[in-house]
């Protein structure tokens, strides 16, 4: 009994701890950098109308399934139409896991944990995938993977998600899912295991989100390919079933989640052809190695390489700090002989020339240079990712390099200088600074650079409650809320209103394409035309709306321009309440 007590203690003391033990680390990291001493239910982590997105996402889905709606469409935006969340951020993988927290505490507090815990657990997968890795020609190193998932957890790309993108943020499955390739490939791992466990991987990571999905299956498949072509003839056989076990994974993917993809089918011809803007399609050249651009002198150039040691800031941040490089270029100087250092060096150049996007942008100019990228982009899935999403590969790999540098020290002086040289490429990743943003909520501007990552109020409103929604404006009322969602916090009114009224807009994601034929949206949010209340009055009566509700923040030209319509308005707990006639004609977009 003694000696099996024994057994168990030092089990749980080496091989339990020491795979958990990395995670609760990271978690701690997380905290230390990011948390503050607010309330997770009244403040969320962000700064931008996307946090209030994926909040009101994490709201939607319970709300949906509870209340018998179909939860991949929803009308309480852009009603009477209604909105196909399939296409959108709407993260379903994380409201379903989520959904007791929120619950019990409310989707502000799940989105905060999920938001914090994002970084640990990108860290422990990578972490888990280095340990992995280095069992090969190597000996397995604890500290070396360790050192792996702190680099991948708060590189520049993951850290700059952090700031606004949970869906984006969230990348943990993109370790685990090569975890699970790798040990297939070294026979650790039966076919009928790892088909399920792969599929259940790019399942989960379908609700997460589609465009990661779809990055991960790209570098995936280019990664098993570049592999391949390195490995000898002879010894190329797991490779090939592999692929096979994977393509296995693709009919079971498309059986578990066949609700989603019929959703996504059906909802293509709303998906505008490019979701995002032309100036989202390239990625600065010098950003991989200096912070601040463009660079106009020598003096100019150090001091934006000494701005490193200022701390990560999300508007002034490099992918790859010095000392990673230095790691990464004595490694592969020292071991590009060897076939899988060849293959994964190739890999590595390959992303990061995927990640800059369709043409050559240098120093803020746009040099015109096509570039690798443009061929994918007309392909239907491919041309709706952001190339400098491919960047999170990028940081993987070049954690992984790291792992290996570290792992092969075969001297203790050698292991000393090593691992001090990581220490110090890990101590330039923290945050510069995070902010507690004071009351009240303000309209965010959009696109504005940021300096700081930070703690926003959450922006409750006394007329936005359930009882208040329906004494002053009845069941089920179709209203449009001012400022407009994308820059206001309409949908956190929303789920503060219980979900008591249904929206004529809303930010839920991308604009359908139906939406788009009014051409006048952006003048909701920045009133620079003059016959906007002619439209704003079209646009009302063919969306049915019963109110508009003016908040603050609303631009006065906006507000002005409603008022001159003669509608009968009132305030009320300040709320503007603007009642729409039922006599308003009711024009076509054009």
């Amino acid at each position: 009994m003694n000696l099996s007590r024994e057994g168990a203690s030092r089990w749980l003391s080496s091989r339990w701890l020491r795979t958990w033990a990395p995670l609760v680390f990271y978690l701690i990291l997380s905290l230390a950098f990011f948390g503050r001493d607010v309330s997770w239910s009244k403040y969320y982590f962000g700064y931008s109308t996307d946090s209030l997105l994926f909040i009101w996402y994490l709201n939607w889905w319970p709300f949906a399934l509870s209340h018998g709606l179909n939860p991949f469409i929803t009308h309480y935006a852009w009603a009477p139409a209604g909105y196909n969340v399939t296409w959108a951020t709407s993260i379903g993988f994380f409201a379903l896991l989520a959904w007791p927290i929120t619950a019990l505490g409310g989707p502000v507090l799940s989105y905060n944990i999920l938001m914090l815990s994002a970084p640990a657990l990108a860290g422990w997968a990578a972490f888990l995938l280095a340990r992995e890795l280095t069992k090969g020609e190597l000996t397995q190193d604890w500290a070396a993977a360790l050192v792996c998932g702190v680099l991948f957890a708060f590189s520049a790309p993951e850290m700059f998600q952090l700031a606004i993108e949970l869906n984006l943020d969230s990348v943990f499955l993109i370790p685990l899912s090569f975890l699970l390739c790798i040990r297939r490939l070294r026979g650790k791992l039966r076919r009928l295991p790892f088909v399920l466990l792969l599929s259940l991987l790019l399942l989960a990571q379908l609700g997460i989100s589609t465009e990661v999905l779809t990055t991960l299956c790209l570098t995936g498949a280019l990664s098993w390919l570049i592999f391949l072509l390195f490995t000898p003839a002879g010894a190329r056989g797991p490779f090939w079933r592999l692929a096979a076990d994977i393509a296995l994974t693709a009919p079971l993917v498309m059986v578990l989640a066949a609700p989603f993809l019929y959703y996504l089918v059906k909802g293509l011809p709303d998906v505008p052809a490019y979701m995002h803007p032309a100036f989202m399609q390239e990625t600065e050249l010098l950003q991989f190695i200096v912070p601040t651009l463009p660079i106009t002198s020598a003096g100019a150039l150090l001091h934006s390489i000494i701005q490193q040691g200022a701390g990560f800031a999300p508007d002034h941040y490099t992918f790859l700090n010095l000392p990673l490089l230095l790691i990464l270029a004595l490694y592969f100087y020292r071991h590009i002989g060897k076939t899988y250092v060849k293959a994964l060096g190739v890999l590595l150049c390959i992303i990061a020339v995927f990640s800059l996007g369709l043409k050559l942008l240098v120093n803020g100019h746009l040099t015109g240079i096509p570039l690798p990228w443009t061929l994918l982009s007309h392909v239907p899935l491919i041309r709706s990712v952001v190339p400098s999403r491919c960047l999170i590969y990028l940081t993987l790999g070049t954690a992984i390099a790291t792992a290996f540098y570290l792992a092969e020290a075969k001297t203790t002086r050698a292991r000393w200088s090593r691992f001090a040289l990581a220490a110090f490429a890990c101590l330039l990743l923290p945050p510069a600074k995070v902010l507690i943003l004071p009351e009240p909520w303000l309209t965010q501007p959009i696109f504005q650079d940021q300096n700081a990552f930070k703690w926003t109020l959450w922006p409750t409103q006394p007329f936005f409650t359930p009882a208040h929604i329906r004494a002053a404006l009845g069941p089920n009322p179709n209203v449009l809320l001012l400022p407009d969602p994308v820059v206001g916090p309409g949908m956190a009114w929303q789920v503060d209103a219980g979900m008591g009224f249904t929206q004529a807009e809303g930010y839920v994601g991308y604009v359908l394409n139906p939406e788009l034929k009014w051409g006048f949206l952006d003048e909701l949010i920045w009133n620079d035309d003059p016959g906007f209340g002619a439209k704003f009055q079209a646009f009302c009566a063919a969306h049915k709306v019963d109110y508009v509700l003016i908040g603050p923040g609303t631009p006065p030209g906006i507000t002005a321009a409603i008022e001159a319509l003669g509608w009968p308005h009132h305030m009320d707990s300040g709320i503007e309440i603007v009642k729409i006639p039922a006599s308003s004609p009711a024009l076509t977009p054009h």
